[in-house]
């Protein structure tokens, strides 16, 4: 219980850096930081916490009944898995397929303002994947995309 929250408060940047200077630790130490104090705990909460406790709940409600709290805590343990093994999926994608140095494993908790051209390229963006054949063509072939940038 106390290994889940931690990393819930840890994976706030506002918490992690408040706690930092609290404690008095300072970037040298590189198992400190925000994201890798998230791969471990991510990687801790999945091998030592979620499997076995789905194991030691799944022996033991066999011998006896499956009662309704039984089922309920069984599905947050799967849930739990599904969170942890897509997190860790998605670091080794990144990590050994698009072969990125120190890849993220933490979602993202602070947003960042885009200016007025980023917004509006994005959304031209958008609109052209979800529907490639709406944006409208000019006859040398531009699409509106083309025309706004060019």
């Amino acid at each position: 219980m106390l290994l889940q929250w931690t990393k819930l408060l840890s994976g706030i940047e506002t918490v992690h850096k408040k706690f930092g200077e609290l404690a008095d630790f300072d970037e040298r130490f590189h198992l400190l930081t925000l994201e890798n104090c998230f791969k471990t705990q991510t990687i801790v909460e999945l091998f030592f916490h979620t499997v076995p406790l789905i194991i030691s709940q799944a022996i033991s409600n066999e011998q006896t009944k499956w009662s309704a709290i039984a089922k309920i805590t069984m599905i947050a343990l799967i849930v739990m898995l599904v969170k942890n093994l897509s997190l860790l999926t998605v670091f080794v994608i990144r990590k050994f397929i698009d072969l990125s140095q120190d890849p993220p494993m933490r979602p993202k908790t602070s947003s960042t303002m885009m200016t007025k051209h980023e917004a509006e390229a994005f959304q031209h963006i958008r609109s052209y994947l979800i529907d490639p054949h709406d944006d409208g063509v000019d006859k040398e072939g531009n699409t509106t995309v083309h025309q706004l940038i060019f």
